[in-house]
């Protein structure tokens, strides 16, 4: 893969780094990858290699790509951490992940831009993603009461990413969401940015059309999104000196694409990622942010794409979260939800497929019992026993089949041999 041409745009309103992006290997057409801000922000972007090879280098590897060459400079702390996060992710998945032949130009350092006159020098504020979720709001909230406000970690400007303005299908070229989706989107930021200004920070929109390399949910679960978003906090690192990623609850820390091993592997000299911590439930999380006005106002949990609001308020994590609120006394009517009250009939579709879900949803209904709400508590146990009896069938199938294959090992391994 060929990332050339690195510039800066003015377009409008807007402000971007862009630059080109040739695949070598796969047959994928190019890509004008771009990050995006508004004109005031513009101060903000870095043009540099660092977001650009964030940005290309897993799809590259996912894709086959035997070489990453770049027409700019770039930090060589950032390259020696890029190197071990490839090791994790070969650990993890496999060889198709594996170091490419890097190549960078040596005399690019005029990418860089120069500072400009300011009080205060470049790369001086922390800052964090903020989605405006129960994860990234408790990040911000705990960070806000538990730093005073001239500690040099307290969080000072929010950065939210809209992947949505372009994106790859499936079947080739890319497409724009709907209006409506659109819509919601601008209607959550705006509230987003109600909130930090309200706390004195300041807040970004980055937009950007990295998911056109690779979309796949899979894929960016799995591996992707952890340097999608560093990609992003390199592109308008300008004027940080660290970013903080929200943490959810990984299960039994498995593999995953945002990871505490991999996430501040994407630092370079100028700038640190950080994970934060993983040790409080989101049950736990939510009650801070439940205490918290202006946050809760503007949570947004909604997996649906339908609703007119925010939140469409029945949909699995909606109900999640509604639960929480009321097991802690802080549902009521109006925003996030609209309707105070749970019933036992609205968990009726309910259906409990992950660990994940089924940790959350144990802690929910201990917590509701003891708020006095045993109706809800029993209409969830039902669901935690349906999941378990799924978990045990599942690990049944795996035993045999684990069985199977020790007893056919060596057969298959004289046949392999064979076959060769």
């Amino acid at each position: 893969m060929r990332i050339e041409n690195l510039r800066s745009e003015q377009e409008g309103a807007a402000a971007r780094i862009v630059a080109s992006v040739l695949w070598e290997d796969a047959d994928f057409p190019p890509v004008e990858l771009y990050f995006e801000t508004d004109a005031e922000a513009a101060d903000d972007l870095q043009l540099s290699a660092e977001p650009f090879v964030a940005a290309c280098l897993l799809p590259a590897l996912w894709h086959g790509e035997q070489r990453l060459r770049i027409d700019a400079d770039i930090c060589p702390l950032f390259l020696d951490n890029v190197k071990t996060n490839i090791d994790y992710l070969a650990r993890w998945y496999g060889s198709r992940f594996h170091q490419p032949r890097f190549e960078f130009r040596s005399d690019a350092k005029a990418l860089r831009a120069p500072a400009r006159p300011s009080g205060r020098p470049p790369g001086h504020d922390a800052g964090m993603l903020l989605s405006g979720g129960v994860d990234s709001f408790f990040t911000l909230r705990r960070n806000l009461l538990m730093l005073p406000p001239d500690h040099p970690a307290r969080i000072r400007k929010c950065i939210l990413i809209d992947y949505h303005a372009f994106r790859r299908a499936h079947g080739g070229g890319p497409r724009r969401v709907t209006a409506h989706g659109l819509g919601q989107h601008q209607t959550h930021a705006r509230m987003l940015e109600s909130v930090v200004r309200s706390v004195g920070g300041s807040f970004i929109q980055v937009r950007t059309n990295l998911r056109l390399l690779e979309d796949s949910s899979r894929f960016w679960l799995d591996a992707f999104h952890g340097a999608a978003m560093s990609a992003v906090v390199h592109s308008v690192g300008r004027n940080l000196c660290s970013a903080t990623f929200a943490s959810a609850d990984i299960p039994l820390m498995r593999a995953y694409g945002s990871h505490p091993l991999t996430d501040p592997n994407w630092s370079s000299q100028a700038l640190t990622i950080r994970h934060d911590t993983m040790r409080y439930s989101r049950f736990e999380k939510t009650r801070l942010i439940a205490d918290w006005d202006a946050g809760l106002e503007a949570l947004r949990v909604c997996t649906s794409l339908s609703s007119d609001l925010i939140n469409c308020g029945q949909c699995e994590k909606c109900l999640r979260t509604r639960l929480s609120l009321l097991a802690l006394g802080k549902s009521r009517e109006g925003p996030p939800f609209y309707k105070a009250d749970v019933a036992p009939a609205e968990l009726a579709r309910l259906r409990i497929n992950e660990p994940y879900q089924a940790k959350q949803y144990q802690n929910i209904a201990d917590e509701l019992e003891k708020a006095g709400r045993p109706d809800l508590a029993n209409a969830l146990l039902p669901k935690l026993r349906a999941y378990r009896r799924q978990e045990s069938r599942r690990a049944g199938r795996k035993l045999v089949v684990q069985a199977d294959e020790s007893l056919l090992g060596g057969s298959l391994k004289k046949i392999y041999r064979w076959a060769r």
